[in-house]
């Protein structure tokens, strides 16, 4: 009678000893079981020492980060720059740059822009003065004539000035001065009146002549002239622009603004300003309060105008940036700017100050939550979570995870998962598991998947819904033994690494559960970790035991190996039969023995629970004692060297033969 054991796995607890496949064990301590061998893991290596023991720790551009709270959820954002945020820390989220510490939250302006219109226009009407240059008959009656003059400046015609009269003797010329011309001025406009029509009639004005504005010529800006020689007649089809005209041009703006940091984040707007009427000679004056908030770099602020599509719809456009230093100044619009930028920034709502669960997901996203209400941040703006975006669960949220486009939502309840790639397009579905997460340290991200604990086991959600894995593992009674609500946990390598407390107040355990397979094992491992991380740069799993020493759990290029354990299947013959020989296949120790004094490894077999031989004889046949029958065998490997094969066979001849 031969039995063989190879491609080795690890325990499943649920399963009575004998009912075990014939690779899998009771007891796997202190092993790898990556390649079908029984491997032994590294011993830990000191990675770090902090000054005191943290609550949260993590890794962030390779060196260790310490946090007093527990639970604090950061991770790098989705930015060119190297900043860590992070949420629950026992105040508002935050960001981190460099060493220093930045609330995330950005706040808007409160106060609105104060705004005033300027009104451009010629002034008053001009002294008029008259040149006597020969009459041609004195004798003819004087005339009374009528002028008004308006100015030609880069944005157009000004409204025309008040009409000024004159009694002009024939053969005088008439000169308008003291004219007040707009700033920008580049020609001139007077109009005279038509006698030829009556009173009031439209098209009384006409124009008379135009001019461009010479300084040296025409004198000036608050005290032009200019001369009337009488030499032609009034164009009455050319009208001076009139006060009606000129209403009928206004346009109705508003004006808005937002703080912007030295990290380019922008804030939501101010509240928009009072309406201003404007004719297109106007020009308009705004000034814009400083930032109330202190610590957030805060360095610009942003102005934005109002403009009006043909389509009727209104918008906010960047006009200028100022400098923090210029709040409070008046600044001035000559409204020459074209308005291009729309503002970005309108539903930019500053995290809520307990948002937790902070997670990162694909395309510029984070996730995170508050009581029952999920939150997204706008793409690639860490800083900004329009409320626009968020969703309600009907029980409280406990903690997030992500894989792929999918949010895992894991409540009190029922878990919900939430898809999407865009936070404006996200769907969630409920699913049809009353599952409750207990433990929000209990999630882990497993790449395909998220991974946590309830009091029926662990559950996978992944794009097939929730799912209970430890049921192949361990009875519903093994894992609340556990205390499911005290795990703390992690992953490498495909595998859900865990802590927990099986007595409140106790001691920690460790173990690890394989999910690679159609069966899940277990592993233990003689350590005690209260807190854990996996360093996704690295790929190496970090662990406190409740001090401040940071230790990698199963160092890569550890150099010292721990003493691993393996207890096989239990074998129930049909009777009572003798094995005479036992075979155990290793691989050279790879690195130095935790205790060097001991055997590389050690067999032990047991006979209806009896030990009835040890060896520490590997690769070669080894002979076992007589004398005895049982019906129950069990095999227990102990050491440092790899095993790779385990074979029991009645006699040497039978084992050599195989």
């Amino acid at each position: 009678m031969l039995i063989r054991s190879a491609d080795l796995k690890g325990a499943i607890p649920r399963l009575h000893p004998r009912l075990l496949p014939n690779n899998y064990a009771q007891v796997a301590r202190n092993t790898r079981l990556e390649d079908g061998s029984i491997g032994p893991i590294k011993a830990p290596v000191t990675a770090h020492t902090f000054g005191t023991a943290p609550a949260t720790f993590l890794k962030w551009n390779g060196n260790f980060v310490s946090f007093d709270q527990e639970d604090v959820y950061a991770t790098p954002g989705p930015v060119a720059q190297d900043r860590l945020y992070f949420m629950g820390d026992g105040g508002a989220p935050k960001m981190r740059v460099g060493g220093t510490d930045y609330a995330l939250a950005l706040y808007a302006p409160s106060l609105a822009a104060t705004v005033t219109r300027v009104t451009q226009d010629v002034g008053n009407a001009p002294s008029l003065a008259t040149v006597y240059v020969n009459p041609q008959d004195p004798e003819l009656p004087p005339e009374t004539f009528d002028y008004r003059y308006s100015a030609i400046t880069e944005k157009g015609e000004t409204i025309a000035s008040p009409s000024a009269d004159i009694v002009r003797v024939d053969g005088e010329r008439v000169v308008l001065s003291n004219m007040v011309l707009p700033e920008g001025t580049l020609k001139i406009r007077v109009y005279r009146l038509d006698r030829s029509r009556p009173s009031g009639a439209a098209g009384r004005f006409g124009l008379l002549l135009e001019q461009n504005y010479v300084a040296g010529t025409h004198g000036p800006l608050n005290s032009a002239s200019i001369t009337d020689f009488f030499s032609v007649f009034p164009d009455v089809s050319k009208a001076p622009f009139e006060d009606g005209d000129y209403a009928s041009t206004e346009e109705v703006v508003t004006y808005t603004y937002t703080y912007v940091t030295e990290f380019d984040e922008e804030s939501a707007p101010a509240p928009a300003s009072t309406l201003l009427k404007v004719g297109k000679t106007d020009t308009a004056t705004f000034s814009v309060s400083a930032p109330g908030q202190s610590g957030r770099g805060i360095d610009r602020i942003r102005v934005y105008r109002s403009k009006t599509s043909l389509a009727g719809t209104t918008d906010f456009y960047f006009l200028t940036e100022l400098t923090v230093g210029q709040a409070g100044s008046v600044q001035e619009d000559d409204f020459n700017q074209l308005l291009n930028e729309p503002i970005p920034s309108t539903d930019y709502n500053p995290p809520e100050d307990d948002a937790r669960g902070l997670i990162p997901l694909p395309n510029g996203l984070m996730a995170a939550f508050r009581g029952r209400e999920l939150m997204f941040c706008e793409p690639y703006k860490p800083h900004a979570w329009p409320i626009k975006y968020r969703m309600t669960t009907d029980t409280d949220i406990v903690g997030l995870g992500a894989f792929g486009t999918f949010v895992a939502v894991l409540t009190k309840g029922t878990p919900f998962m939430v898809q999407g790639s865009d936070p404006s397009l996200m769907i969630m579905e409920k699913l049809e598991s009353t599952l409750p997460c207990l433990n929000d340290a209990s999630i882990v991200d497993m790449g395909y998947s998220v991974a946590y604990a309830s009091y029926e086991g662990l559950v996978v959600v992944s794009q097939r819904g929730a799912e209970v894995v430890s049921r192949r593992l361990f009875t519903e009674e093994q894992w609340r033994a556990m205390r499911p609500q005290s795990i703390r946990a992690s992953q490498r390598g495909g595998r859900y690494h865990f802590t927990y407390q099986p007595v409140a107040n106790g001691p920690r355990k460790f173990g690890i559960i394989d999910l690679s397979g159609e069966q899940p094992f277990f592993i233990e491992a003689d350590i005690e970790p209260t807190l854990l991380y996996f360093d996704p740069d690295t790929g190496s799993l970090y662990y406190i035991e409740g001090d401040a020493v940071v230790k990698e759990f199963d160092p890569r290029n550890g150099a010292t190996i721990e003493k691993q354990s393996w207890r096989g299947r239990r074998i129930v013959l049909p009777g009572y039969d003798n094995f005479g020989a036992i075979l155990v296949e290793t691989d050279d120790v790879a690195g130095t023995k935790a205790t060097p004094t001991d055997p590389d490894c050690t067999i032990r077999i047991y006979a209806d629970g009896n030990l009835v031989h040890t060896t520490t004889e590997v690769n070669f046949g080894t002979r076992l004692p007589g004398g005895f029958t049982a019906d129950k065998w069990e095999i227990e490997i102990e050491g440092y060297a790899a095993v790779t094969g385990i074979s029991l066979a009645s006699d040497i001849a039978e084992l050599v033969g195989n």
